[in-house]
């Protein structure tokens, strides 16, 4: 799903397998802990301010965030 969601463009490289890898470990802490889409778009566009140096799409943000809730919710069966 993160290199679908590629806000820095690599994705079509080989190289960047694991560009986003940073990213995992956090996203998966945040769901399962429960939070909610509004709760993961809001970090995402963060990250994307402060660490990679970009302009979030808060679009793309809340669509992500949206689809990694509902990822967790059906690997999970639904529990945090």
């Amino acid at each position: 799903m993160l290199l679908a969601w590629d806000p820095i463009g690599v994705a079509g490289s080989p190289e960047a397998g694991t560009e986003y890898d940073s990213l995992m470990s956090p996203l998966m802490h945040q769901l399962h802990q429960g939070a909610d889409a509004k709760a993961i778009a809001a970090w995402l566009m963060n990250e994307m301010r402060d660490r990679w140096r970009l302009s979030p799409d808060p679009a793309r943000e809340v669509r992500l965030a949206g689809d990694l809730v509902n990822w967790w919710a059906n690997a999970t069966g639904g529990d945090s």
